[in-house]
């Protein structure tokens, strides 16, 4: 996540829903809440998943006040550096590969700089630190069957940048240049090293904000479009087949800007969230989804957060239960209306920076160090588990009723190989049980109970275990009652996972 809110991000924030304050249920019913999953309906298939960002950049950048912008002078880049041990820091790598296999993280947006990989005009370096890391990324989710986002965040080359901005901040001086440069890269990753896992590709992280890294002659905001258009003729000229992605905004008001110019040159559309109140995610979801129908592509979720409990620095907000609650239902309602993919903002990260966003610990905030091991950040590793653990990538969003307004929302996912996971969230500071019934033909398997709650995210020795469940017939298929604690996140599932199991990623027949 990059601190680009100090321009636009008050306003928003205060109108917030603050996750720790979700109403309660208001209704005295005797009878529980029925919640239908239509198995006997298709459903959509996701052109993604469930995942989170890994950035690959190592380098730290120190604002300079003569050509930055104010906006970015408390994190150059966001926190998007610095989350990695060192490569021969072998345990820890070793650790981060076990807890990426655990969390089952199957559609993840990998991090780099044009900088990386050729830091000077016609001079390409495939062997540095950087890169080496980017390589150990890619074979890790190469290995376990992740889809890879790949996302140049910014520039950072003196060589092609506007005299006037800093090269993190500058926008190419030479589109050609820019374009022939990323398609060096894409080839080498495609062709020559063989990485098959990487599906997607966008070439700028937010772009078209004042406080951006897309900047032009005089600081000002300069159009993405003919960079679009130039790495596309370019992978052409070169014969990948790579789908571009854009136009990685954030914020409610950018949709406004459609229609877009670049639209025939993309195979996808992406957006960040984090400021949105539920009310407005929702629209943000439907404006976007419909944008992208209309043209029938995929929208993805390609940042996702909350700063409702706060951010920036070593702000503990986003690592908060309330937060993980906020995000849980950003996902749940975005599967419901229509979006592709999800990548939360971030597996790995400093925590230091712009809040304590990681799923992981990897480096001590007090003595600036890495860490030697690497170990959960409790409360979002298990929360954001639940989701991630029981869904395989390319998974079918089933049909889901239920009643409105109840603080309760529910989605339901297939796999391609027929495992089903129903998640249940239940935002309302009041426990209740509801009635699952699952219409249509069920899989002939068992089924488990997995959940999450604030108190038990408290104990020191958690652990996500699983919970037979009876199912009984009914007129429709199967029923059965759930229990669901208030402020709770429950998944049930075919998938039987036990505690240490690594999670669901690919599951084809």
């Amino acid at each position: 996540m990059n601190q680009i809110f100090q321009t636009f991000g008050v306003a928003l924030v205060l109108g917030v829903l603050t996750p720790a304050t979700f109403p309660a249920d208001a209704r005295h019913s005797t009878r529980p809440d029925l919640i239908e999953v239509h198995l006997d309906q298709p459903g959509r298939r996701l052109a993604g998943g469930l995942g989170a960002s890994w950035h690959a950049i190592r380098r730290e950048v120190p604002f300079d006040p003569q050509r930055m912008t104010p906006g970015r002078s408390s994190a150059p880049q966001g926190s998007g550096f610095g989350g990695n041990p060192p490569l021969d820091h072998i345990a820890a790598w070793q650790d981060l590969e076990r807890h990426f296999r655990w969390l089952g993280l199957d559609w993840c947006r990998v991090e780099f700089t044009h900088r990386m990989y050729q830091p000077k005009r016609g001079r390409f370096d495939w062997d540095n630190e950087e890169m080496r890391t980017l390589y150990r990324i890619l074979d890790m989710c190469e290995s376990n069957r992740v889809d890879v986002f790949l996302t140049q965040m910014w520039n950072d080359v003196a060589w092609n940048a506007h005299d006037d901005i800093h090269p993190l901040q500058s926008a190419p001086r030479s589109v050609p240049d820019f374009a022939r440069g990323l398609g060096e890269l894409c080839e080498r990753l495609l062709r020559q090293c063989g990485y098959t896992c990487i599906r997607w590709l966008c070439i700028n992280n937010e772009p078209g904000i004042p406080d951006g890294w897309w900047l032009g002659p005089g600081r000002r905001i300069e159009s993405i479009t003919p960079a679009l258009r130039a790495v596309r003729a370019e992978l052409d000229r070169r014969g990948l087949k790579l789908p571009l992605s854009a136009p990685d905004f954030y914020t409610v008001a950018y949709i406004g800007k459609a229609p877009f110019d670049f639209d025939e040159v993309v195979g996808a559309f992406d957006a960040h969230t984090y400021v949105e109140s539920p009310a407005d995610y929702d629209r943000f979801v439907r404006q976007w989804v419909e944008y992208a129908g209309a043209r029938r592509k995929p929208f993805f979720i390609l940042e996702m957060g909350d700063f409702a409990l706060g951010w920036q620095g070593r702000s503990e907000g986003p690592r908060l239960y309330g937060t993980q609650l906020s995000v849980a239902r950003k996902v749940l309602v975005g599967l419901n209306l229509g979006v592709d993919g999800f990548s939360r903002w971030s597996f790995v990260n400093r925590g230091d920076l712009d809040g304590q966003f990681q799923l992981v610990r990897t480096w001590d905030m007090e003595r600036r160090e890495y860490l030697p091991r690497v170990e959960p950040e409790p409360v979002p590793y298990f929360a954001y588990g639940l989701l991630t653990r029981f869904q395989a990538k390319h998974s079918e969003v089933l049909k889901v009723t239920m009643p409105d307004g109840e603080g309760l929302v529910a989605a339901a996912l297939r796999s391609p190989a027929g495992n089903v996971t129903v998640y249940l969230l239940n935002l309302g500071d009041a426990a209740k049980t509801v009635r699952l019934s699952l219409n249509g033909a069920a899989p002939k398997s068992r089924w488990f109970r997995y959940a999450v709650t604030e108190l038990a995210l408290r104990e020191s020795a958690f652990q996500l275990r699983l919970q037979a469940v009876t199912l009984d017939p009914n007129a429709n298929g199967l029923e059965t009652s759930v229990p669901l604690p208030a402020r709770s996140l429950s998944a049930l599932s075919t998938w039987e996972l036990g505690p240490e199991s690594p999670g669901v990623i690919s599951d084809e027949p």
